[in-house]
């Protein structure tokens, strides 16, 4: 009998630990990729790629206008998708720090106010009559959700997978939004360029046809 008390307590135990054990989740591997082009030999001298570097915050300050810095500004705080993606990734960080308080007992403080009148036939014959009271309650609670088949380590590691898309997602609109601000602008500046370049000409053609006809 005691043997097979035993055996029974390794089968359950075994039974435990294998509910506890669930599958591993890996990234995937990063391609082995070290250049955007077949041929280095197209960039210049002063052109070179960082690979592996991560992308400056502010990486259009480096052109020193103080013009497109407020228009970025603007941009990065009045754009939906930024402050969407914002909200998001803050959203994905709380629910790791709520769902990771389970693995710590919990323990919190209870209280109650209520009115209370005893009916007379809870006494029987008995001439007792308890007049209507308020009775108060107060007092502490502890709760804890032990983990044993890994359901919050998963739960955890799925809001973390989570919050990380979020943060990539979040970078993702950054990026696009930058660049096609910083494109407009220098787009815009370009044409701004070739009008005044044009007035000049006017301009001087202006001027020569004045001296032709003297």
């Amino acid at each position: 009998m005691k043997n097979l008390h035993f055996i029974f307590t390794i089968l359950l135990t075994a039974m435990l630990c294998a509910c506890g054990v669930g599958p591993d989740y890996n990234a995937p591997s990063v391609p082995n990729t070290r250049s955007y082009t077949k041929n280095d030999n197209l960039l210049s001298k002063e052109q070179h790629l960082a690979i592996g570097k991560k992308l400056e915050v502010a990486w259009w300050s480096l052109f020193g206008s103080e013009s497109l810095d407020r228009v970025i500004k603007q941009a990065l705080n009045n754009n939906y998708d930024v402050v969407i993606a914002k909200k998001k990734l803050a959203q994905a960080e709380e629910s790791i720090k709520s769902k990771s308080g389970n693995f710590w007992p919990q323990v919190g403080i209870t209280g109650a106010v209520a009115n209370q009148l005893y009916g007379v036939a809870l006494f029987g014959p008995a001439p007792v009559n308890i007049p209507a009271f308020t009775y108060y309650e107060l007092g502490p609670t502890v709760s804890w959700e032990i983990d044993l088949f890994g359901s919050t380590r998963y739960s955890v590691a799925q809001l973390e997978a989570l919050a990380q898309y979020q943060a990539r997602q979040l970078d993702a609109a950054y990026i696009m939004l930058t660049s096609s601000v910083v494109g407009q602008a220098i787009e815009i500046a370009s044409v701004k360029a070739e009008i005044t370049a044009t007035k000049r000409i006017i301009a001087e053609d202006k001027k020569n046809f004045t001296y032709g006809k003297d």
